[in-house]
């Protein structure tokens, strides 16, 4: 009996952690908040033990367990401290109230019937931790102070029927052993299958969270790795233009040399005539302020240009290019999609 008392109370160790993790930034590593929460929780195990399972000492040794967990290892005020660790303690009475109370009423028994057979005090109690567990989650998941996106909010929201289920299957084995006389196999194996229950409620939660965190970081990654491909593109850019600008610069010497032998102004205005084609090689498009507008400008600028496609006053003097507008347009809305999510600005 005290063994599986032992384990409800690592469970709602689980579950403390998971909640003010949810809504709060960990001062310590993981794994040193895990250990302290476990510790807590195994004293205030030794407390009801100690208390003969005395309620107001129970209710206080959890009060105290909450708030000193939550000020040695999250970064929380103390009367944000107190109000959640009153919150978790009024949580765990309430489920536990309304557990007891629900199923004396489904089944037309007494509300402490369940305490002769031990089966029945297990389920009722998994009963009762899973709904505590679902609470908590669901209030950290609407509630919480940490901001997360979009689909990993419909991703959780998915895995809040698993707890259900488990409440609804509980249920029923309740009812059945309430009704028929199992045999003793039977009630080993409902143990089982009650505990197991609430251990792999947690775990879905607990996995999912990995996942999203691993994932979160994959596209952190792939956001840095793009825009370092971004940066590495418009530097060659750059050079490129800086290369060009050398060879105009060096050119221009040679034609205002050329100008300046000149003594006929017919003769001036026929040279630049001649050498404005030359000249327009060297001409950029793209003076947006935005790397990657300028690079997507360039890019179609000199495809068009490659292809003799004219511009006059910016405007392609050509009847195919419809091609290329409808192939610059996908990649500057893909651009606006890529710059309006948050995990990619800069």
């Amino acid at each position: 009996m005290q063994l599986f008392f032992f384990f409800i109370y690592i469970f709602e160790a689980i579950i403390a952690y998971l909640y003010f993790s949810d809504n709060y930034k960990e001062k310590l590593k993981k794994q040193y908040s895990l250990v302290i929460v476990l510790v807590l929780y195994i004293l205030a195990f030794i407390v009801n033990l100690v208390g003969n399972n005395n309620s107001l000492a129970n209710e206080i040794a959890m009060l105290v367990v909450n708030f000193v967990f939550s000020k040695c290892c999250f970064r929380i005020t103390t009367k944000s401290s107190i109000f959640h660790s009153t919150f978790l303690l009024a949580i765990i009475l309430s489920t536990e109230l309304i557990t007891e109370y629900s199923l004396s009423y489904l089944f037309h028994i007494p509300v402490d019937a369940y305490r002769n057979s031990f089966t029945a005090l297990v389920i009722v109690v998994a009963i009762s931790k899973t709904m505590y567990f679902l609470v908590c989650k669901l209030i950290s998941h609407f509630f919480s102070y940490k901001k997360i996106s979009e689909a990993d909010f419909r991703r959780t929201s998915i895995l809040f029927v698993y707890p259900l289920m488990i409440i609804a299957v509980l249920t029923t084995l309740l009812y059945a052993s309430v009704k028929y006389n199992f045999s003793k196999g039977l009630n080993v194996a409902c143990v089982i299958m009650s505990l197991l229950s609430i251990v792999f409620c947690c775990f879905i939660f607990i996995y999912n969270r990995i996942v999203q965190k691993q994932e979160n970081e994959l596209l952190n990654l792939q956001a840095i790795n793009q825009k370092n491909e971004l940066d590495k593109s418009f530097y060659i850019l750059l050079e490129q233009k800086n290369i060009e600008q050398r060879v105009f610069t060096h050119d221009i010497k040679h034609h205002l040399f050329a100008i300046d032998s000149m003594d006929n102004i017919s003769d001036v205005k026929q040279y630049i005539k001649t050498i404005q084609p030359e000249l327009e090689k060297y001409q950029f498009i793209g003076n947006t302020n935005n790397k990657i507008f300028d690079l997507i400008l360039n890019k179609y600028y000199l495809i068009a240009k490659s292809d003799n496609i004219i511009y006059v006053n910016g405007r392609p003097q050509t009847a195919g290019i419809s091609y290329y507008v409808s192939d610059y347009w996908s990649e500057v809305k893909g651009l606006i999609k890529f710059l309006s999510n948050p995990k990619y600005s800069s």
